[in-house]
């Protein structure tokens, strides 16, 4: 069954599991900020053998491929959240309905 967020039902549980491993993220920023530091640091001694360009370069590709997976990773974590909510919505409508056969 397939919820309105895009999750199928029975796979929810894993991917909630996984927001907690989305933070692993915000662990990694820090090294992303000491590595750009460092770079900027070789760049300004000329200490890059004539290739200050390519270190430029290079670390300018992977800071926005950093931002792009921070960006990703904050949309899926928002979309696993959803769907987590979803879950226990259902079973609580489901606990709900089983309560009232029992009673009625």
């Amino acid at each position: 069954m397939r919820c309105w967020c895009g999750y199928q039902e029975r796979n929810i549980n894993r991917p909630a599991d996984a927001i907690a491993n989305l933070s692993s993220l915000a662990a990694l920023k820090s090294r992303m900020f000491l590595l750009s530091v460092m770079c900027a640091e070789l760049i300004d001694k000329e200490q890059c053998a004539g290739s200050e360009d390519a270190v430029r370069e290079r670390i300018n590709k992977l800071m926005d491929e950093w931002t792009y997976l921070t960006r990703k990773s904050s949309e899926k974590g928002e979309k696993l959240q959803e769907a987590n909510r979803q879950r226990m919505y259902t079973a609580a409508v489901k606990d709900l309905e089983f309560w009232l056969g029992e009673v009625g």
